[in-house]
Formats: structure tokens, C-alpha cells, sequence
């Protein structure tokens, strides 16, 4: 029989924020060899055993890597057994939902820790059956009731008590704006207050309530910041992932016959130039290449010579990615009916965005929706449906 407290926790945590859950599976890791920098400064934090900086702060903008270092991170602390807990937020995740509240966050660490802290999962599930609503009340209540206190009584009762890290990616995806800063304060003071073996790394763009949060709390001196900045070389890691990338289509790709000594250094350099150190920018161009329904090659010389909208003396990188869509967009035969097509791809809950469903409201033949989209593969996601029966066909478009 579950205990009433177990039970309690469990109905208020979401599934899909765990670091190993169905959700996360699939995400993206770096890729070898790349990232090493920052993943030593993030090892090298966790192992300092006399560091007073209880939470670091990793950031940077849109398409950095940022998940994808957090995600390799915690596989890392998974095997190093220093992984107490994680809640990976997203606003996307309609299969999963709850990744953009503040209230799923806390229950949804309780659960976990209290399974990396076995010793005090008594004393959380009472203080839950003692306050069946517990997760109805304030961040700070709940940190201090279910987490700081119970892990310091036990501390200061002699219990052995590993360090822990507790991961929160992509706090930005949190739908409200005050609860993101909300989160850097209660979670500040908290460890303030008193003294327990648990870290908290925030990973998240620096977006204005969390620049805020952290400067509030500054004077505390328990925080680090990490930016993924140009002092981490990340050209130095596209390079290697872009080189990999040509290595798999000289090896896999149905045209792989006629790929000698291709690509030449010149072009090599060129994307990793255009990247900017963005590695969403560098897969996005390595998907649009790697097309199996075209010659590498071709595409190749189209993206080297095609140029972004404008020119300015600061040139964004999302803007060298704007000029590859307007690429992408230049081979559709009808723009007209795709355009059509990707608005409904844009509108719909992703539960509808199958592409049968999607044929239905653009009121298209069947197999259109596919035919439509054969070349975008590189920026919208069409599932295969080959070996699928066909009630099964038709997974979300993205």
C-alpha cells in the first residue's frame, strides 16, 4: 500500500522533467571530443569539496548548446553518482505538461532526492501528510520543509551525507517571468539559511527577471556564473562537429561514391565562420547537407553562397540563419499552399500537427502535406512512416 504522503508528492510532479525521462530521451548531447572546457569547469565545481559557491549559473542565448552541455553534465554526475535530482523546464512539451510552472518544480526534486537521500524520506513524507496542500504553498515553504530542513537535521544528526546536485535547465521556459526570478531567490536564501550538502546549477538565457535575480542575491557570495562566451572557444567544438558531420555523408549518404576529397578546407571554414559560435546554426546547416533526397555537394555551394537579409556592421547569427531558411524556402515549387501548410504547423498543438490531421484542416489530398514539405526537411520535422501500421502513421510535424 502507497502511503498517503507518497502518493500526495507523485500527483504533483511532472514526468517529463526528469533528466532520464521519455521526453529527455531523445534530446541532444554534445557530440564528442567538443565541449570539453566547459565540462571540466562544470566537474571541477562539483568536485570542490571548500567552494562557498552553492549554485552556479550557466547561460547564454538562443542556440548556444546550452541543454545540450546541461544534459551531457548530468549523464556525467549520473555516472559520478553526485546527481541528487534535475527538472529540464520547457513550454513546448505538450505531451508532458507542467515543464513551465514553477509548482511542478519543487515536488517534482522532492521526489528524486528523497531517493538520493534515503535517509530523510521519512521525515519529508510526514511533513507532507502533516500539510496535505504543501504544494499549494510558497517555494520558500516548501524548500525549507521538505528539502533544507529535513537534509540538515539529518546533517547535524550524523547521518552520512553525500554532496548532491540538483539541475534546473532552460528556467527561461518557465511561462512567468516573476516566477523565474522568484526561483533564484528562494532557492539563494534557502541555502543561506543553512548549511546541507546539495548544490544547484540554473542553466538558462540571461534574460532581464533572472539578471535580475542573480544581482539581487550577488552580495551572498554562493553564486557562480558561467557564460558561453567566445572564452570557450566554441568555434574550436563546431569545427570538430561540423568535420564529423562530413565525415558521416562521405560515409552513409547515397551519393557517398562521389564525395572525394570533398569538402575542401575553404568551405569548412566558412561554416564555422557563419555559425558564430552558434550550434544551432552549425546543425541546421549539416541537416540541410546531409539530406538524403539531394547532392550534398549542391547544397553545400548553395549555402555558401547565400547571404543574409540587410547588411549591418553586427551582423546577428540568427540572421545568417534567417538567410539558410530563405534558402530552404527558394527550392519550394507551391510557397503558396506550404505557407498555408506551416501555419497550421505553427497554430496547432503539437498532439495535432500529424500530417494527416494537418491535411484535414488545410482541407489538402492525402500524402500532400509530405509532398509539400520534402524541402524543409532541414528546418520542419516530417517522421518517417516506413514499417508503421497505418493507424499509427502520423506523428507531430515540428
Amino acid at each position: 500500500m502507497i502511503r498517503i504522503g507518497l502518493s500526495i508528492l507523485t500527483d504533483n510532479i511532472a514526468l517529463g522533467a526528469f533528466h532520464d525521462s521519455a521526453d529527455q530521451h531523445a534530446s541532444a548531447k554534445c557530440h564528442e571530443n567538443t565541449r570539453e572546457a566547459i565540462m571540466k569547469d562544470l566537474q571541477d565545481w562539483i568536485r570542490s569539496a571548500d567552494t562557498k559557491e552553492s549554485i552556479l549559473w550557466l547561460y547564454g542565448p538562443a542556440g548556444c548548446g546550452k541543454s545540450s552541455i546541461v544534459r551531457t553534465f548530468a549523464q556525467w554526475c549520473i555516472d559520478a553518482k553526485v546527481l541528487a535530482a534535475s527538472f529540464f523546464c520547457s513550454r513546448e512539451s505538450e505531451l508532458s505538461p507542467g515543464r513551465d510552472k514553477s509548482r511542478k518544480i519543487m515536488p517534482t526534486i522532492v521526489y528524486q532526492i528523497i531517493q538520493y537521500f534515503p535517509q530523510i524520506a521519512e521525515d519529508v513524507l510526514r511533513a507532507v501528510e502533516r500539510d496535505p496542500v504543501i504544494f499549494s504553498r510558497s517555494m520558500d515553504t516548501q524548500l525549507d520543509n521538505l528539502i533544507m530542513g529535513p537534509l540538515h537535521n539529518a546533517k547535524t544528526s550524523g547521518a552520512g551525507l553525500n554532496c548532491g546536485l540538483v539541475i534546473i535547465d532552460g528556467v527561461d521556459e518557465l511561462h512567468d517571468p516573476r516566477e523565474q526570478k522568484q526561483l533564484i531567490l528562494s532557492i539563494s536564501l534557502a541555502l543561506q539559511k543553512v548549511s546541507v550538502p546539495l548544490r544547484f546549477m540554473i542553466s538558462s538565457r540571461p534574460e532581464r527577471e533572472i539578471r535580475e535575480g542573480f544581482k539581487e542575491v550577488s552580495q551572498l557570495s554562493i553564486t557562480r556564473q558561467i557564460g558561453l562566451g567566445n572564452g570557450y572557444k566554441p568555434d574550436e567544438d563546431i569545427r570538430r562537429f561540423v568535420e564529423s558531420g562530413f565525415d558521416e555523408i562521405r560515409k552513409n549518404h547515397p551519393t557517398a561514391d562521389s564525395l572525394d576529397n570533398w569538402p575542401h578546407d575553404s568551405a569548412i571554414d566558412y561554416l564555422v565562420k557563419k555559425s558564430s559560435g552558434q550550434f544551432l546554426y552549425a546543425a541546421s546547416l549539416m541537416r540541410f547537407i546531409s539530406s538524403q533526397d539531394h547532392l550534398p555537394a549542391e547544397r553545400l555551394q548553395a549555402i555558401c553562397a547565400s547571404r543574409p537579409h540587410g547588411s549591418t556592421d553586427q551582423v546577428s547569427p540568427f540572421t545568417e540563419l534567417d538567410a539558410l531558411y530563405a534558402h530552404a524556402f527558394s527550392s519550394v515549387k507551391n510557397i503558396e499552399e506550404t505557407l498555408r501548410l506551416l501555419q497550421f504547423i505553427i497554430l496547432l498543438p503539437p498532439s495535432l500537427k500529424s500530417p494527416r490531421t494537418l491535411e484535414e484542416f488545410a482541407l489538402l489530398p492525402r500524402g500532400k502535406a509530405r509532398g509539400l514539405l520534402m524541402d524543409l526537411h532541414s528546418i520542419v520535422y516530417v517522421p518517417e512512416v516506413n514499417g508503421l501500421p497505418p493507424e499509427t502513421r502520423g506523428s507531430k510535424c515540428e
